[in-house]
């Protein structure tokens, strides 16, 4: 099965500040962490989902839930993905193994 790995990173992290895409957790940025999880489970498509690069556009529904649907409408059928946020440093491939 190809399964294609979906890193929700869209989150605007209004009550850190920053991104927390690019916070460090024990010393490694979380989107890296979140990469590096996907590849160690033989994953080898990944797409990143983030906020939108036209901020000037009017979204009612804005964030990584919008962005993964529309994503997944832009695909051809059937699709096999394994979605993880950004925000989960300590996720390992055996809690998710039983998901793929």
């Amino acid at each position: 099965m190809n399964i294609t790995g979906i890193i929700l990173s869209g989150g605007q992290s209004r009550r850190m500040g920053i991104d927390k895409a690019h916070v460090c957790f024990h010393g490694t940025p979380m989107l890296h962490r979140a990469e590096k999880l996907l590849a160690k489970m033989a994953i080898p498509d990944v797409v990143i989902l983030g906020q939108p690069v036209d901020k000037t556009a009017a979204d009612a529904y804005p964030g990584p839930a919008r962005a993964l649907y529309d994503w997944i409408v832009s695909q051809a059928k059937p699709l096999d993905i394994l979605v993880i946020p950004v925000d989960m440093p300590a996720l390992t491939p055996e809690v998710l193994q039983p998901l793929q």
